[in-house]
C-alpha cells in the first residue's frame, strides 16, 4: 500500500469518512499541526484504523503547512507471550509502518512476565510508550480504546467497587507521567463500525487469539458477562457509556480539584514507574523543609476540603496513573485506607522529627506505605 495521500478520501466509502469525522472531532487541534504523536499499534483492527487515521491527518496537515512537520511514530510492544503469533503481529506492524512511510519502534519486556498479570502487561506498555514519546519529541500518545472498551472498563470498575472517577471510565485525554498526554480519539466509536470501515477500505488486520481467552478479566466480561446482560438489556453498552458521560461532569470538577491537591501535596517524579511517591498530609505541621516541594503550588482552598477522603482518593488515583503504577487490584477499601492514612486526624500533628518512619502496611501492586513527620511515603517494589 502506498503512503496515504491527502486526497485519499476520494476513494474511501461513507463508513471510512464517518469514522474519520468522529476521529477528527475528538483530536486536539494541535495534534499533527504543531505537536507530534506516537500511535500505539498492536496490529488489531482498532489500532490499525487509528494508525491510518492519524497518518492521513498528518499528510493533510503537512500539505497545508510545509514549514515544519511535527514528529510521528508508530509504537508496537511485543509481549512475546504467544510465540509465533506474537512475532507475526510484530512483523505485520513493521510491514504496515513501512507501507505508510512511518518509522516504527518495537518494544519487548526486559524480563519474562506472567501472562495472567494484566496490570503488569499494561505497565510494560505504558513505560515503553513513555520512552518512545520522550526520545522522539512527541507530546501525545494515541491509543485505540473504543466505546466497547469503555463499557467493559466501567463494568469492571463497578464490580470492583469503584469511586467517582472510576465511574467516569477512561478519559479522552489523561496524563502519561508529567510531560506527555495519552489520547483516545476513538473512545466514542464502536468496534463494529471500525471493522466495517476497514473492510470497505480493503485494509487487513491481525486477530489476537488471546482475546478469546476468558482467563483475562476484560475478555471474561466481553465474552461471558455482557452477552448475558444483553439478553435482558440489549443496549447495556450504550447505557454504560452514557452513564460515564454523565459522571464525567462531576468527575471533571473533582479532577480539577484533585490536580490542585497534587500540585500542593504530592511529590511526583517526572518519569513513569518511579519507586516512590511522597504525599504531604494537609494541615500537619512540618518541622522539615519541603526541599523539592518548595516550588509546588499552595493549596488555594480550605484545609478541611484538602482532608476530604473523596478528594484524597481521586488525587491518589490520578497520581498512581501519572506515575505509571498499576491500580487494578485496588478496591474501595484500599483507597479509603490510604485516605485515612493521609488525612489529618483531629489533634494529630504528625510524628516527632527524627522518629523512625512507621509502616502503614501494604497495598495491592506491591506498594508499601510509611508515615513520617507530616507525610506519607509510598514505595512500590518494581521487581514485583
Amino acid at each position: 500500500m502506498n503512503p496515504v495521500e491527502p486526497d485519499a478520501d476520494e476513494r474511501d466509502g461513507a463508513s471510512w469518512r464517518s469514522l474519520r469525522d468522529g476521529f477528527l472531532g475528538a483530536l486536539p487541534a494541535d495534534a499533527a499541526t504543531s505537536v507530534g504523536v506516537v500511535v500505539g499499534c498492536s496490529g488489531g483492527a482498532d489500532s490499525v484504523a487509528l494508525t491510518l487515521l492519524i497518518v492521513e491527518h498528518f499528510h493533510r496537515s503537512s500539505a497545508a503547512n510545509r514549514q515544519w512537520i511535527p514528529p510521528l511514530r508508530i509504537a508496537h510492544f511485543n509481549h512475546a507471550l504467544r510465540g509465533g503469533q506474537s512475532e507475526g503481529d510484530e512483523q505485520f506492524v513493521r510491514d504496515f509502518a513501512a507501507s505508510l512511510g512511518v518509522e516504527v519502534d518495537i518494544g519487548r519486556p526486559s524480563t519474562s512476565a506472567d501472562g495472567d498479570a494484566e496490570a503488569t502487561l499494561r505497565l510494560d506498555r505504558r513505560r515503553f510508550f513513555h520512552e518512545v514519546a520522550g526520545r522522539s519529541g512527541c507530546r501525545y500518545v494515541a491509543l485505540a480504546h473504543t466505546a466497547d472498551d469503555q463499557a467493559e472498563t466501567i463494568l469492571h470498575h463497578v464490580l470492583r467497587g469503584t469511586g467517582t472517577l472510576g465511574m467516569a471510565g477512561m478519559r479522552p485525554a489523561s496524563p502519561l507521567g508529567t510531560d506527555f498526554v495519552i489520547l483516545r480519539p476513538l473512545l466514542q466509536t464502536r468496534r463494529d463500525a471500525i471493522r466495517t470501515a476497514l473492510t470497505a477500505r480493503g485494509q487487513a488486520w491481525r486477530e489476537d487469539a488471546s482475546n478469546q481467552s476468558t482467563r483475562y478479566t476484560r475478555n471474561w466480561l466481553r465474552h461471558d458477562v455482557l452477552p448475558i446482560i444483553h439478553t435482558r438489556f440489549p443496549k447495556a453498552d450504550e447505557a454504560l457509556v452514557r452513564a460515564a458521560g454523565n459522571q464525567n461532569q462531576l468527575g471533571e470538577m473533582l479532577t480539577r480539584l484533585a490536580e490542585q491537591w497534587i500540585d500542593a501535596f504530592v511529590e511526583l517524579p517526572g518519569m513513569v514507574g518511579p519507586s516512590t511517591l511522597k504525599i504531604l498530609r494537609p494541615g500537619v505541621s512540618r518541622p522539615e523543609p519541603r526541599h523539592a516541594l518548595d516550588s509546588h503550588s499552595t493549596w488555594p482552598h480550605d484545609v478541611d476540603l484538602a482532608n476530604e477522603h473523596a478528594l484524597i482518593i481521586a488525587a491518589c488515583q490520578i497520581a498512581f496513573d501519572a506515575a505509571g503504577w498499576p491500580r487494578g487490584d485496588m478496591n474501595r477499601h484500599h483507597w479509603e485506607r490510604l485516605a485515612v492514612a493521609i488525612a489529618k486526624r483531629g489533634n494529630d500533628s504528625g510524628m516527632l522529627e527524627g522518629t523512625k518512619p512507621a509502616s502503614l502496611g501494604h497495598w495491592p501492586g506491591h506498594v508499601e506505605g510509611f508515615q513520617t513527620s507530616g507525610s506519607v511515603v509510598l514505595r512500590m517494589d518494581v521487581r514485583g
